[in-house]
Formats: C-alpha cells, structure tokens, sequence
C-alpha cells in the first residue's frame, strides 16, 4: 500500500512560509518502516531534493525528511521537514512542519499515487 510514488494535489501556492509540489518515491518497506526520496518546492522558489524515513502505525504514518535546496540566494540550503500523515482512503493527509535556509515553513498536502 505505502510503496511506489505518491504527489501532491493540493493547489499550488505561492505563500512564502509554505511548501508545495510534493513527490515521493517509497523505495524500500521493511515491516512498519519504509525509506525513500522526495522533493517538493519551498516557499515559492526554493526547489529541494532529499530522503525521508516514515514509521507506520494503523493509518498513521509519523515522518521525518532532511534535503539540499537549490535557492535563489543561498545556494547551500539545508532543509529538515517532519510530520505525522493519515491515510483516508486511497490518498495520505499530510501535516508538516520544519525549516529551510530562509525560516521556519509548515502547511499540508494530499498525496495520491499518479
């Protein structure tokens, strides 16, 4: 259920304390902890790439992501993102919370598989 790729469909926005465009890639699934890839755009602007791990728990997937940014002004950007998702359905309701080289950002996204 949790592996392959999930993205966001949530409505882009360009809101500056917020990331959006989420993909994931659940590459590897070992009981209730799966690991992979992801990369969404942070604050309008600042496109970042990373790993995350999740945890698995009933419908809750608890998270964590740490990434490098590709920033307008701060080309080595560091960002650390994390969250506790549920499932509804076929798609993933995911709060997050975390910061980038430009300041603290937080927001949701739903995620499906394409």
């Amino acid at each position: 259920m949790l592996g392959g790729s999930w993205a966001s469909v949530a409505i882009e926005t360009k809101l500056p304390a917020t990331c959006t465009k989420f993909v994931w890639n659940v590459t590897n699934i070992t009981d209730q902890t799966a690991t992979g890839t992801f990369s969404a755009t942070c604050q309008g602007d600042v496109l970042i790439a990373g790993t995350a791990t999740g945890t698995l728990s009933d419908k809750t997937l608890t998270w964590s992501a740490t990434a490098a940014a590709l920033a307008p002004a701060d080309p080595d950007c560091e960002v650390s993102l994390s969250g506790s998702g549920t499932f509804e359905g076929f798609q993933i309701l995911i709060p997050f919370a975390g910061t980038t080289c430009d300041g603290e950002v937080s927001g949701a996204e739903i995620l499906r598989k394409p």
